[in-house]
């Protein structure tokens, strides 16, 4: 959740790792070793609205490398543990976010809001979404979309940063809350966009018929 909320703003999201395995070195008497490493994440892949990979530039064996989980993102399965590596074992320790100073609402208060958003929407079979955007993408992305009071909402003054939670079902969007991504609590949102997808896509099928 929070590799997907800061990617759409493109902030480096630097993975702290703890490498676990056995020394080979006969002369060592403590076999285990733990080593310690730091990688970039890059990006990732989405099925079915779960990540299912990442993708990572690390520095001792290359960009761009694939990262499966170990049955969830805290453990990481690639090259690090293949057959012939000393490490069988990857654990993520902590991810490290440059996250510009005026962002004063930081992920950990959001995510909260979220998660009470998201567990709200279930009950429903909507989902949800959160990340990270700037008042300029998002104006931008609400130029090519319907929804209520659109041109009061264009040229309202907005923060530069904000977080969005975006409501979908099937994958068409219904309505986004938009956060003050510059305030230090999300006590409520700043705004409510309900777009019109659902009905164009009803209307559409209609046509269809």
């Amino acid at each position: 959740d929070a590799i997907k909320a800061y990617q759409g703003i493109q902030l480096p999201i630097i993975a702290a790792l703890i490498l676990n395995g056995n020394n080979k070195d006969e002369n060592v008497q403590d076999e285990r070793i733990e080593d310690f490493h730091a990688v970039v994440i890059s990006g990732f892949r989405i099925e079915g609205g779960k990540v299912v990979e990442l993708y990572i530039h690390d520095d001792r064996i290359g960009p761009y490398i694939k990262v499966h989980p170990g049955g969830n993102f805290s453990e990481w399965r690639n090259k690090w543990v293949e057959e012939g590596s000393p490490y069988k074992k990857i654990f993520v320790d902590k991810l490290l976010i440059p996250v510009y100073p005026k962002i004063r609402l930081n992920f950990p208060r959001i995510y909260s809001v979220y998660l009470d958003a998201k567990r709200e929407g279930e009950k429903y079979n909507i989902s949800a979404q959160l990340f990270l955007t700037t008042i300029r993408d998002y104006k931008q992305f609400l130029l090519d979309h319907d929804f209520d009071n659109k041109e009061e909402v264009l040229i309202k003054p907005m923060p530069k940063f904000l977080w969005i939670i975006r409501h979908c079902s099937n994958e068409v969007k219904l309505f986004d809350l938009v956060y003050d991504g510059t305030a230090v609590f999300a006590d409520r949102s700043i705004m409510d966009i309900s777009y019109h997808d659902l009905e164009n896509s009803i209307s559409s099928l209609a046509l269809e018929d």
